[in-house]
């Protein structure tokens, strides 16, 4: 049996604990356990055992929707659905951090999708910019952005960029 630690030992040192009725079991190798300090003395033992069993907790986590463990994200760094980044949000926001990667990360996104992403970020520029025009009661700039959003979602507009927003005469930064 492998160690649950590091995943790669032979697990050397086994531990049992029941706490209020829920049995835990650790398996250990020899190095993982002296990593830890576990050693003979039963005072330090049991104190290293607690700390041991909460670690294992963390890595022990597991998605509610898919079941994917948060050892083998760890691992892997891949996810096993959309439902693993509530389950381990904590998580995944330490890993980004300790990467040096700021938050809300929006990853890198294929070539075939730019145009889209595009897209809908000039979609929801013109539509806050319809909002706006509405509530500051100009009727005419808003006419146009509303008339701009129905050529938009008729996909007339090849790619959506702000270079031909520009063209048909929208401003989205104004």
């Amino acid at each position: 049996m492998l160690c649950d630690i590091c995943g790669q030992r032979e697990a050397v040192l086994f531990v049992t604990q029941t706490l209020k009725g829920e049995k835990k079991e650790i398996h250990l190798c020899a190095q993982c356990a002296k990593k830890r300090g576990l050693n003979t003395d039963g005072a330090l033992l049991a104190q290293s055992l607690g700390a041991l069993v909460s670690e294992l907790d963390k890595t022990q986590k597991v998605c509610y929707a898919c079941g994917h463990k948060l050892k083998t994200i760890l691992k892997t760094g891949k996810l096993g659905c959309p439902e693993c980044y509530t389950a381990f949000k904590d998580e995944i926001e330490n890993l980004y951090q300790r990467k040096g990667i700021d938050l809300p990360y929006t990853g890198s996104m294929p070539k075939k999708l730019e145009s889209f992403r595009s897209t809908v970020t000039d979609r929801i520029a013109i539509q806050d910019k319809l909002e706006e025009s509405i509530k500051n009661e100009n009727y005419e700039k808003a006419a146009m952005y509303r008339d701009f959003l129905k050529v938009l979602d008729k996909g007339a507009v090849s790619d959506g960029s702000a270079e031909t927003l520009s063209m048909l005469g929208v401003d989205i930064d104004d």
